[in-house]
């Protein structure tokens, strides 16, 4: 994945990215994977970022929030987008960035509101059980979720604290899937303990096609014709988008294993595939050596406790950008 990253810097860009790193991360020290990688993803973002300099979009008024609550969300998410990259675009965007959308509704009066946010990659809760499956963890994170007791939402037509039901869809597909599994829970005043609950997780054919917004409809559409500007062609933008149509097909390319008790201690081993030999490798350290998943022992597969983050690949869609 290094590489795949590095190719599209200049050597000025690799030099500071380089110190960068060298100054934010000591010589011995332990670091967390998932907070490595966001930092390293972050920061090359910002330094190939080629908007960086745009002025910012002035916030939406409570009356424009709940105009855009009214239009089709696949038409929503995708002026959001636009909002989005008015200061962020690069490469890096291009390859890791999806977004998702969470609704907020009111349990009182009914009134909804979304937010549209850029992800990176997708933070998963473990179920305590003895055993689960990625597909669980996905179905629990698109779950609708009450929010009540002190977790209260203020409502913006109430105008006071409510409960509401929030539930999170994804929107849009990203090219390259990062998803990372909480095995670290922490109760207040205790130190974070490690979940060690076996996750399985396929290694090709992921469908990622249930955790996403459905497709526009024929009503909806006529809606976007009816009231967007240039409305046939943002309707068309929409249904040939290929990060908002499927299928949402993924394979594995990576996998990042902790091994160790604790958040502060341990150690990472990464199993990477090699896609021009077809092969995967395993690296330890200075140790690399080349296996094939399905010839691994049931206590030495990819899919166990120690699974930590694992990178994802769209197929390509013929005629699509992916």
């Amino acid at each position: 994945m290094t590489r795949t990253l590095l190719v599209r810097c200049t050597a000025n860009q690799t030099q500071r990215i380089c110190g960068h790193f060298n100054s934010q991360w000591g010589i011995d020290e332990q670091q967390d994977a998932k907070e490595f990688l966001e930092f390293v993803l972050d920061y090359m973002h910002e330094d190939l970022n080629v908007h960086w300099n745009r002025q910012p979009l002035k916030a939406l008024t409570e009356q424009e929030e709940l105009h855009r609550e009214q239009l089709p969300r696949q038409y929503a998410a995708k002026i959001e987008w636009s909002r989005y990259q008015h200061r962020d675009f690069s490469p890096i965007g291009a390859m890791f960035a999806g977004q998702h959308a969470s609704q907020l509704s009111c349990q009182t009066c009914g009134i909804t509101s979304t937010t549209y946010e850029a992800f990176w990659s997708l933070s998963l809760e473990i179920p305590n059980v003895e055993a689960c499956d990625l597909r669980d963890c996905l179905r629990s994170y698109c779950s609708a979720e009450r929010l009540a007791g002190d977790e209260l939402w203020r409502c913006p037509r109430c105008k006071k604290d409510r409960e509401a039901v929030k539930k999170i869809t994804i929107t849009r597909a990203p090219d390259t899937l990062v998803v990372h599994f909480k095995r670290f829970s922490a109760s207040r005043g205790e130190n974070a303990r490690k979940i060690r609950t076996p996750v399985h997780f396929p290694l090709q054919s992921l469908d990622m096609g249930p955790f996403m917004e459905p497709p526009i409809t024929p009503k909806e559409e006529d809606v976007v014709a009816r009231i967007a500007k240039d409305g046939p062609a943002q309707l068309n933008n929409i249904k040939t988008d290929p990060t908002m149509n499927g299928p949402f097909i993924y394979n594995a390319y990576a996998v990042i294993w902790h091994i160790g008790a604790t958040l502060g201690s341990g150690h990472y081993v990464a199993f990477v595939k090699d896609k021009a030999k077809g092969t995967w490798r395993s690296f330890n350290d200075d140790k690399v050596t080349d296996f094939e998943p399905a010839n691994l022992s049931a206590q030495n597969r990819l899919q166990n406790e120690k699974a930590y983050v694992v990178f994802y690949e769209r197929e390509r869609v013929a005629g699509g950008a992916f």
